[in-house]
């Protein structure tokens, strides 16, 4: 009997020990607001330890975006809240009436600026790679540049089709996002980048190419154009007439008929017969295929000029008409 008795007691302690050490454990819990509650308009932070112990845990007020912000509040009695570490925190977001700026709202309108972002694509000197952000988009072989308007702390996501992303804050000052793209090759010298460069090219003497054609070249290592090239035909080349569109060449005073009829000139050059009276060195330039005189002569239309049929008839004098009339009466 007296065993069960001393028994019954040991247990009572031992539960009053539990107790007040687990009361003792749970007056540590705490939930702390250093700017005093819902108060948006002042930059703070929560700090709570659960009941069940642990690492104390610390949120701060943070601007979400240029108009919002996260605001973080001790909630007493404790609630849970899903997803959260601490029963006592409560959280929202609040819609400031003009910006949020470091984690509360100012009285003051947001800020506007602008910046440029530049997109430079590495290892990628001769394929367009297009570089996106949230306010624009641009193309370019090697980098291109997005021009961006915004409010200070605004943060924007950029990325590029070479598969990386990346986010930044604007602040009003300039951005360059280097991207990794596939190795597409050494860079070729671009017509753009050329204009863009300060150089001062020689001037080119003109080339000597009789009876061939001029052939472009392109440009040298520093943009500049190389002399052209007289390239020769080989049938040209072997041709001391004219030379025709199907490489048929034609001695010089050959002629053909095409719209009008044509001869192969002394210059190696097609040009048409001449009329009458039009000065020639040579036959086959004119049309009658007579040159005399240094003109075109038509011996078929002077003979017709000059040809006369039986004798010549002689116009009579006055005199001779007289006699002959005196001669009439007395005959």
């Amino acid at each position: 009997m007296a065993k069960q008795v001393s028994l019954s007691i040991l247990k009572m302690l031992l539960l009053s020990v539990f107790m007040a050490l687990l009361f003792s454990f749970m007056s540590q819990a705490y939930c702390t607001d250093s700017d005093g509650g819902d108060d948006y308009y002042t930059p703070g932070y929560v700090e709570a330890q659960e009941p069940t112990a642990g690492e104390p845990e610390s949120f701060s007020d943070k601007c979400v975006s240029a108009t919002k912000l996260h605001e973080f509040t001790c909630n007493f009695p404790a609630v849970e809240r899903p997803g959260l570490p601490t029963y006592f925190i409560s959280e929202l977001v609040f819609d400031c009436p003009n910006s949020c700026v470091d984690g509360a709202c100012v009285d003051a309108a947001p800020v506007s600026v602008e910046t440029d972002v530049s997109c430079i694509f590495v290892n990628s000197s001769n394929t367009e790679h297009e570089c996106v952000t949230d306010k624009g988009s641009c193309k370019g072989i090697g980098s291109c540049s997005v021009h961006v308007k915004g409010f200070i702390k605004d943060k924007i996501t950029i990325k590029s089709d070479c598969g990386a992303e990346t986010t930044r804050v604007i602040d009003g000052k300039d951005k360059e996002i280097r991207f990794v793209c596939p190795y597409d090759g050494p860079p070729k010298i671009a017509q753009q980048t050329l204009q863009q460069q300060d150089v001062v090219c020689p001037t080119l003497a003109s080339v000597d190419c009789p009876g061939g054609s001029l052939v472009d070249q392109g440009l040298d290592d520093a943009g500049c154009k190389i002399p052209q090239e007289c390239l020769i035909d080989e049938a040209k080349s072997s041709c001391n007439g004219c030379l025709l569109e199907n490489d048929i060449c034609m001695e010089i005073g050959q002629v053909l008929k095409q719209d009008v009829m044509v001869y192969c000139s002394n210059d190696n050059k097609l040009k048409p017969q001449k009329s009458v009276n039009e000065s020639c060195q040579n036959d086959y330039e004119c049309l009658t295929k007579k040159c005399m005189d240094g003109k075109c002569f038509d011996s078929q239309r002077q003979l017709s000029n000059t040809e006369m049929i039986g004798e010549p008839v002689h116009e009579k004098g006055v005199l001779t008409k007289i006699i002959d009339w005196f001669k009439g009466i007395f005959s």
